[in-house]
This record gives C-alpha cells, structure tokens and sequence, in this order.
C-alpha cells in the first residue's frame, strides 16, 4: 500500500508542474510491459506506470522521471530522478553549463538509495558540431558508503538534419574502485517517429570496494516512439545496460512495450542522457536567416508560408495554435505552407526545420522573453 500511494504522489507531483508553462513545457505518462532480468536475479515479467516531465529553454533543461514497476512476485520498485541543465550566455564559440542531478530509489521493504551531483562543463562548438569537458562530483547513499564519486567525461558531437551523434568517454572513480564507460549514441527523428539507439562498452575496471559490481563489458539499448495520434505513442525498446554503483543501478536485460499519453504541452522529443540533445540544439542554432515565414490573408482562413531552402520538414507553434505543433505541407521545393484560421491580431510564433530547435524565422520581429526568443507577426484583416 505504502508503495502504491508512493506511486500516486510522483505523478501528481510532476503533472501539474508544467500547465502555466505549456509552450516550454511537456508532461507525458507511459503505462507498459516489461520482461526484465537484473543481475542476479531470475527474468521476470513487470509492469511500469512512468509519468515525466520535459522544460526546456534557451538557457535551462530540466527532466524529471518517476517510476513505479511491480514484478511477478508482486514486489515492487518506485524511483525518482531529475536532471537540470542551465548554459550561460553567448561566448562566441564556447558556453558554460552548470548541471545536477539527483534520485532515489526503493525495492520492496528495502532500504532505500539515491545519489547527488553536481558538476560543469566547458562546451566549445560551431554551426552543427562540437564537444564539451565536464566534471561532476557528490553522494551516493545506500547501504554502506562507499566514498565520493567523481566523473570526467569528454564528447563530441554532430547534428545533422534528422540525425544526432553523440560520443561519449567517462571516467569514474567511486572510493577505491576506478572505471572507464565508452558510449556511443545516435537519434532519427522523422515524421513524428523517432528512434535512439546506445552504444558503449566498459573496457577497464580497477576494483577494491564494489565487489565487482562495476564489471567490465559491452551494451546496447534501442528504443521506438511510433505516433498513434496526436498525443499518444506506441513506446518500444530493448536491450542491455551495466550496473551504475554511482547511481545505484543494477545492471539488467529487458525488452519493453508501452503507451505514452502526451498530458500536456507541445510535441514531446524523448532527450538522450544527460539532456544532450537539448544542450546541443541551443548550441549549434538553425540558419534562421535562410528561413522567412509570410502569412497571407484570405478571408477567416490564412496561408502561413515559409521559405526553407533545403529542408525535409517543416513545423511551428504560436499562440494562434494553441503553442500546439502544426506540421506544414512542401508545396514547392523550399516553399511550405498550412492554412489556418487566424483574426486579425499580434501573434508569436516559432519555426522548426528538419526536428532541430526552434527558431525565430525572417520576417517577424525578434522579441526575448524569459522562456526564449519568439517572432512576432501582425495578421491583417486586409485579403491579398
């Protein structure tokens, strides 16, 4: 019982959060089954109930996560994690990021677990590629210390179109015992459907306090969000990861199949680790300046244009949608247009190309807000 309230006060926790910021905000609740097998323990089936919550800015990304999984046996596991990203201004060709995480976790009547840090990182980059040097340091609690954990870690990567590429190398070093992880992360985004897929291997430990939970060896891990409507997703994915001592994950293999409900907010783009994909996207901008938006009066509706050179996919959100994502139509090559019904008014908006960030097109005015930059248009009543 104390397990199911736990459950119910993580979702109500999360959701509300997000309803008085929906334009930067994203709220989402999966229901799934799985059949998973932690190290030393026997396969078992399961199911999860997981909501989350997804903010992201120019400047600051936050994700948090709860999950509630009951085995077979009827026992259960609730955790909790959240991730905060927050970039300093514009450097030209480098930025600061200050970042923490925390979360906890409990199975059963066990003691329970968690872990927090706090670190930095010194991102350098250009148009569509780049890397970044951080280190992070704080507490792990279980069930006995084990000293501080500290992580280096060294990445690069490339955004392209639909696709992102991440590499990542991280060394840690969690009392006596010292490890090396080597990942390799890659992202498609197409038409609503979007894959991940990682990568990595545990080449080197040097064991003393961790027993071996820490051992060496490869992994991967591919996951599917297939659109089924508008605010609902089919989620699968599958495959393998080592223990974490740090965080205090047990290593597992698993396969996976579920629903996610969009609750609120814009369209939701699952983030890669570490909130990577959203760091990299306000660091490596569109050319907003090869993108125009136009909007054409003509009665009640209005034809919304957009000229994008080079594009696959064109998308925007303003206030006149609802800050709801509209997919618009090529009608010719660069030239993408939808028709809306507008009155005549002041609205803002924001354009995405290709799944990248979202970005103030041509042809509107550039006004900054605390959430971001957006593009402010009048709409006239006139017909053209």
């Amino acid at each position: 019982m104390d397990q199911r309230r736990a459950g119910l006060v993580v979702a109500v926790c999360l959701l509300p959060i997000g309803f008085p910021l929906a334009a930067q905000a994203v709220g989402t609740l999966s229901l799934g089954a799985s059949l998973i097998e932690l190290d030393g323990f026997l396969s078992s089936g399961a199911v999860v109930f997981a909501p989350a919550l997804q903010f992201d800015t120019p400047r600051l990304a936050f994700v948090g996560q709860g999950s509630w999984t009951v085995f077979e046996s009827g026992n259960g596991v609730l955790q909790a994690n959240a991730t905060a990203g927050w970039l300093s201004g514009s450097r030209g060709w480098w930025r600061l990021e200050l970042s923490g995480s925390a979360g906890a976790s409990k199975y059963a009547s066990e003691p329970g677990s968690g872990h927090l840090l706090a670190g930095a990182r010194l991102h350098v980059f250009r148009s569509r590629a780049g890397g970044w040097i951080g280190l992070a340091a704080g507490q792990s609690v279980g069930e006995s210390a084990l000293g501080v954990p500290v992580e280096l870690t060294m990445a690069g990567w490339h955004v392209r179109q639909q696709w992102t590429l991440v590499g990542t190398a991280t060394a840690t070093r969690f009392g006596g015992d010292h490890y090396l992880d080597l990942v390799g992360a890659v992202r498609w985004a197409g038409r609503g459907v979007e894959v991940e897929g990682r990568f990595g291997a545990r080449p080197w430990t040097r064991l003393q306090g961790l027993a071996g939970t820490a051992g060496t060896g490869g992994y991967g891990e591919v996951t599917a969000l297939v659109p089924l409507s508008p605010r609902l997703a089919l989620s699968i994915g599958g495959g393998n990861h080592l223990a974490d001592p740090v965080r205090r994950v047990l290593g597992a293999r698993y396969l996976s199949a579920g629903i996610r409900l969009r609750a609120f907010g814009p369209e939701a783009r699952s983030v890669l680790r570490e909130n990577s994909t959203a760091i990299m996207r306000r660091l490596a901008p569109a050319d907003a300046g090869a993108t125009r938006l136009e909007i054409v009066a003509s009665g009640q509706f209005h034809a919304v244009k957009v000229s994008a050179p080079g594009a696959s996919s064109v998308e925007l959100m303003g206030d006149f949608t609802d800050w709801s994502v509209v997919a618009l139509t090529q009608v010719t090559p660069g030239v993408w247009t939808v028709d809306l019904p507008m009155m005549p008014g002041i609205y803002r908006v924001n354009v995405r190309i290709d799944g990248g960030p979202w970005i103030v097109p041509a042809g509107t005015r550039l006004e900054r807000t605390e959430f971001g930059a957006v593009g402010v248009v009048v709409v006239s009543g006139l017909t053209h």
